[in-house]
């Protein structure tokens, strides 16, 4: 007993989680993610109702209408052991593996406000690390409360900047007129209006 939990101990502190101020988590979430943390994952996260990709909870419900509060234990029956690997993970709430951003560095601050997630997704995808939804855990995501006591056209500078800094990162890498489209790099059409403006 003594033992198992010591390995517990250790096993939580080589995770490192990001979750968003207007998340809220229900009981089993940690749990729920830790499980599906295995060799070769670089990060996992849940399902949510605000948040874009494979991780809405909407592509699990197949059509069905649900309250809210019912979701966490909803997804929790209906998706047990069920994961899909993803090109994206949200920062809504994301577990990622210490060692990995010990060895290739934290969330970029130079996209922290709008783009550090699809960042730090690309890059270890880039680094050959797999990315995992986990369905059967449900985050409720209020959506916009960190940039609420902002002014809208500041939030939108803000967000623009962090575009900016992340498409700057990708022309290092793939060169002037290399870059993919969003649904190539992200699976999403979420980076693609910011691809637009800088190819416009």
């Amino acid at each position: 007993m003594r033992g198992s939990r010591r390995t517990r101990e250790r096993q939580d502190r080589s995770r490192i989680i990001a979750l968003n101020p207007d998340a809220f988590v229900s009981p089993g979430w940690l749990e729920g993610l830790s499980s599906r943390m295995t060799e070769g994952l670089a990060a996992v996260g849940p399902v949510s109702d605000r948040v874009a990709g494979l991780q809405f909870v909407g592509h699990y419900l197949l059509g069905r209408q649900a309250r809210v509060e019912d979701l966490p234990a909803t997804m929790a029956a209906e998706q047990a052991g069920a994961s899909r690997e993803s090109q994206m993970l949200m920062g809504v709430c994301l577990m990622m593996r210490r060692d990995l951003l010990d060895a290739h560095g934290l969330l970029c601050e130079e996209t922290s406000l709008g783009a550090d997630d699809l960042d730090i997704s690309w890059r270890y995808r880039m680094l050959g690390y797999k990315l995992l939804v986990v369905p059967g855990v449900f985050v409720r995501h209020v959506g916009s409360a960190s940039f609420a006591t902002l002014p809208s056209l500041e939030t939108r500078k803000l967000v623009r900047r962090s575009d900016r800094a992340l498409l700057q990162r990708l022309r290092a890498y793939y060169g002037e007129d290399g870059v993919p489209s969003s649904m190539e790099l992200f699976g999403s059409d979420i980076f693609a209006e910011a691809l637009s403006r800088a190819y416009a």
